[in-house]
């Protein structure tokens, strides 16, 4: 027995989205896409020794640095929300932005922030024995672009979900 799945183009695009972003950044745990409020949710996963009081601290700091990307290069984001929940046995870090203000670069400075803030503390399914070449990365980098820039705003209904799992990226309609 074979499943048939129908995918239009708008979905193709949102689809292509996270799929791109979990292929470029291992550190993003998942990523959901809500093309009702045209929104979409990064969540980190942190190592249990993570302190809560670190965490939280580390999350302000975050928004704030985005909240001064916005400012630098004039942009004006409907959401930004960076949140942390501890969970047992491990804690999540959320970030809730609105596509359409959403770019590459942020998710980029984004990372990069976490990195900082809680590098050791991130759980990431980076594979040392396959690294990334400059040119894929690149690649990768110029795929999130274009599918930010031309995500279409007659999106279906259908939220998705994508996540990480064995070096494959599963997306689900959620």
């Amino acid at each position: 027995m074979t499943a048939k799945i129908k995918i239009n183009e708008e979905m193709k695009g949102s689809m292509g989205l996270l799929i791109s972003i979990l292929a470029r950044y291992p550190e993003v745990g998942t990523v959901t896409y809500d093309p009702l409020e045209r929104m979409i949710q990064f969540s980190f996963l942190l190592h249990q020794d993570a302190e809560e009081k670190k965490m939280k601290v580390s999350a302000a700091v975050i928004e704030e640095a985005l909240l001064l990307f916005h400012k630098l290069t004039k942009t004006n984001p409907q959401l930004l929300n960076v949140k942390v929940e501890k969970q047992n046995p491990i804690s999540s870090l959320y970030i809730n932005r609105d596509v359409d203000s959403l770019t590459f670069h942020e998710i980029a400075l984004l990372v990069e922030l976490l990195k900082q803030q809680v590098g050791s503390f991130c759980l990431s399914e980076k594979d040392n024995s396959n690294i990334i070449e400059d040119d894929e990365q690149l690649w990768q980098e110029e795929m999130i672009t274009h599918l930010l820039d031309n995500l279409p705003g007659n999106e279906p209904s259908q939220s998705l979900y994508a996540y990480r799992e064995e070096g494959r990226v599963m997306v689900f309609n959620k």
